[in-house]
C-alpha cells in the first residue's frame, strides 16, 4: 500500500505497508535498480551490497518497483519546493529504504520534505555521505534529520569525516562478531519498538546489525560462549 502525492513532475510514492523490523514506519524511498553507486558496489567482493536485499525487494514486487522507480525520476531530477510536499502525521518516518540517494538535488528535496514536517522524526542511512554534504552546504541540515552513515563492507566500519553523522550502521557476520566482542545491538525487533536510530543521542552512536543469513548461527554461537563461560 502507498499514500501518492501530486507533483508537477509525476505522482511520488510513500511506501506504507512496510514489513519485517520496518513494519509500522513509513517510507519515502527510490530505486536501487537505477542508483548507478548502488549497482556499482553490488561488484565490490567483501560489501554488504553484495547481498542487497533490497534490490531482491523491489524486482519481486513489480508494483513496488514501478513506485520507487517513479519516485526516483522525479526526485534525482526536479527539485520541489517545500509546500510541494505532503503533511505527514507519522511520528518517525524513513528516508530511502530501499536505495540510496544518487544526487544533491534528491538530498535537497529529502531536507525539504524534513521542513514541511518539523513535528516528525526522520532518519536516512547512506553509504554516499559526500552527497549529501553539499546538500547541507545548501540546504542545511534539518534538526529533525537524524543521520546514520552505512558500513560498506561487512565486518569494517567506516571512517566518520562528517560532523553532521549520529550514528554509524555498520553489518557483521556471525564468527566475527563472536571473536572480537562485539555487541550487536540491532535486530530481532521492529525499529517502532526499539527506536535506536530513530531518537537523537549525544555524540556519534554506534549501531551493530548480524548478517540475516547469519542470525541463527549467531544465537547457537552465542548459546555456546554463554554455556562454556
Amino acid at each position: 500500500m502507498t499514500k501518492e502525492f501530486a507533483t508537477t513532475f509525476g505522482t511520488i510514492h510513500i511506501s506504507t505497508n512496510m514489513t519485517g523490523k520496518l513494519e509500522g514506519i513509513n517510507a519515502l524511498s527510490t530505486s536501487v535498480v537505477m542508483n548507478m553507486f548502488c549497482q556499482a558496489r553490488r561488484c565490490i567482493s567483501g560489501s554488504i551490497c553484495e547481498k542487497c536485499y533490497a534490490e531482491s525487494t523491489v524486482t519481486r514486487y513489480t508494483k513496488l518497483g514501478q513506485n520507487v522507480a517513479e519516485n526516483f525520476e522525479i526526485l534525482t531530477n526536479h527539485l520541489l519546493e517545500v509546500m510541494d510536499f505532503p503533511f505527514t502525521p507519522d511520528l518517525f518516518f524513513r528516508i530511502e529504504a530501499f536505495g540510496d540517494v544518487a544526487n544533491e538535488i534528491q538530498c535537497r528535496n529529502y531536507i525539504r520534505f524534513c521542513r514541511r514536517n518539523p513535528q516528525t522524526t526522520f532518519t536516512a542511512w547512506t553509504k554516499n555521505p559526500a552527497i549529501w554534504d553539499r546538500a547541507f552546504a545548501i540546504e542545511g541540515k534539518p534538526e529533525n534529520l537524524i543521520m546514520g552513515l552505512s558500513s560498506m563492507f561487512v565486518n569494517k566500519p567506516a571512517e566518520i569525516r562528517w560532523s553532521w553523522v549520529d550514528f554509524l550502521f555498520t553489518v557483521y557476520t556471525a564468527e566475527y562478531a563472536i571473536e572480537h566482542n562485539i555487541e550487536i545491538n540491532c535486530g530481532g525487533r521492529h525499529c517502532i519498538e526499539c527506536r535506536r536510530c530513530y531518537t537523537k543521542h549525544d555524540g556519534v552512536m554506534i549501531v551493530n546489525e548480524m548478517l540475516k543469513s547469519d542470525l541463527k548461527k549467531y544465537a547457537r554461537m552465542m548459546a555456546k560462549k554463554i554455556a562454556t563461560a
